[in-house]
């Protein structure tokens, strides 16, 4: 095989996984409008599985936030935690991790800290974000 053919074939598997990605996104997005938050987050789970291994980190990592987003919304903030832990480590030395990206998930995860009544960590992430919002 050559290597412009395995270079096409990687790069139909990457679109392939793309697609499937966004159309598992909007579902979530549908249900969250629709007050379906649990179904929302069965999605994302599904989501993060498509994702995990590959490398669309920033996917994975806006993966990560919107099921941070949901999780604080519906009081769930310990899991909301580990799920936004997870998007800012994923970006952790990449060229994405001083991003408007790593600062909304840092922004939740203030949130997620001071619902958890963590303020000193809740003000630390929103400091954090304010840096990378300038």
């Amino acid at each position: 095989m050559s290597e412009s053919h395995k270079d096409k074939s990687q790069k139909k598997e990457e679109k392939k996984v793309l697609v499937k990605a966004e159309k598992l996104f909007n579902k979530a997005k549908v249900l969250f409008t629709e007050y379906k938050y649990e179904a929302a987050m069965q999605q994302i789970t599904g989501l993060k599985k498509l994702l995990k291994n590959t490398k669309f980190k920033p996917e994975y990592a806006h993966t990560m936030l919107y099921a941070g987003y949901i999780l604080n919304t519906i009081r769930k903030n310990d899991e909301a935690q580990i799920w936004l832990e997870e998007g800012i480590a994923v970006l952790k030395g990449t060229e994405f991790e001083p991003s408007r990206l790593t600062a909304d998930l840092q922004v939740q995860l203030g949130i997620a800290f001071q619902k958890l009544g963590k303020f000193n960590e809740a003000l630390a992430e929103f400091n954090k974000a304010g840096t990378l919002y300038q």
